[in-house]
C-alpha cells in the first residue's frame, strides 16, 4: 500500500469534529471526538461535558467570549455520525433548505478545520519556541564550561 506522506493527517482524523473548549492552565487541549456535540451561533463544538460545565453558570461563548442578539450565545445539539447517512435529512426538503444546511454544515467545517490549524501550529510555534531557548541555554552553557576548563588548564 501507499506510504502517507510525512505530516499528512488520517483522513478519518481530519474529517472529525473535536471540541473547542479552551485549555484550563496547565491542561492540554479537550481532544474528544465528537459524535454528539454542541455548537453555537458562532461556530464553536463542544463536547456534553465542557458543555455542560461552562454553560450552567454562563450565557457566552468560552472560546471567542461572544453573545449574540438577546445576549445569549445561541446552541444546538448535533449528531456528527449517522448510521442512515446524511441523506435521510434532506429528503423532501425543498432545494432552498438543502442549500441553507449545506452551507451552515460546510461553514461550521471550515470554521473548525482553520481552528484545527491554528491551534497546532501555535503548539508546534511555542515548541519551537522553548526549543531555542533550550538550545541556546545549552550553548551558552557549554561556553562557560569550555572557558572555566581554559582557566583551569593555564591556571
Amino acid at each position: 500500500g501507499r506510504r502517507a506522506a510525512a505530516g499528512a493527517m488520517d483522513p478519518k482524523d481530519f474529517a472529525a469534529l473535536r471540541c473547542n473548549f479552551p485549555p484550563k492552565d496547565g491542561e492540554g487541549p479537550c481532544t474528544q471526538d465528537l459524535g454528539e456535540a454542541w455548537v453555537t451561533s458562532c461556530f464553536h463544538v463542544f463536547c456534553a461535558a465542557h458543555a455542560k460545565e461552562w454553560f450552567r453558570e454562563r450565557d457566552c461563548c468560552p472560546v471567542c467570549l461572544e453573545n449574540k442578539d438577546d445576549g445569549k450565545v445561541r446552541m444546538v445539539k448535533v449528531q456528527t455520525k449517522s448510521e442512515t447517512g446524511p441523506q435521510h435529512l434532506v429528503l423532501g426538503r425543498p432545494p432552498s433548505d438543502i442549500s441553507a444546511a449545506a452551507s451552515s454544515g460546510i461553514r461550521l467545517w471550515m470554521h473548525q478545520k482553520f481552528a484545527d490549524f491554528s491551534s497546532r501550529h501555535k503548539r508546534e510555534q511555542d515548541l519551537l519556541h522553548h526549543m531555542k531557548r533550550f538550545l541556546s541555554g545549552g550553548r551558552k552553557q557549554v561556553r562557560e564550561a569550555r572557558t572555566k576548563q581554559a582557566i583551569l588548564a593555564q591556571g
